[in-house]
């Protein structure tokens, strides 16, 4: 009987490690889709997780939206050209070799800044920008030249 025991506990114990070993399939979809908004001029750096490779990025309206990738870091960035709608596809390779495709529809916008200048006592020249957008630019600026305004 203790024989039998052994032998039950032996046989699950070897199927539990068999299981163990197995990958579980992935069930991911094969492409991922996301978007993005960007100002004129503006760039945005993605770094990629859960690949082993980037095989290639490619941009449906270069004019729009242009895609460099580096390969060595596994990242790629953006850079915003003109005001539109491009798509950014990216591809690579996981660690199981499937091939994984990220596509991202970027739309570009022109910033929207109001400048004022106002003139003070003597050569000084008060220049003042409100951002009326999320990029980056935005302050006042003081600046002395000698120039006629």
């Amino acid at each position: 009987m203790k024989k039998v025991m052994k032998r039950v506990i032996t046989a699950c114990l070897a199927f539990a490690m068999i299981l163990a070993l197995v990958t579980p399939a992935s069930v991911e979809a094969a492409t991922k889709n996301e978007s993005l908004t960007l100002y004129k001029g503006e760039t945005y750096t993605w770094y990629l997780t859960g690949v082993k490779s980037l095989s290639s990025a490619s941009s449906t309206k270069k004019a729009v939206a242009t895609v460099k990738a580096n390969k060595s870091k596994k990242q790629y960035t953006i850079s915003a050209k003109k005001a539109g709608t491009s798509v950014v596809t990216i591809k690579g390779k996981d660690y199981y070799g499937h091939t994984q495709s990220l596509k991202i529809k970027v739309t570009v916008a022109e910033p929207k800044f109001d400048l004022k200048l106002q003139k003070l006592d003597g050569n000084y020249i008060l220049i003042r920008v409100k951002n009326n957008t999320k990029a980056t630019v935005g302050g006042t600026l003081l600046i002395k030249e000698q120039f006629r305004i």
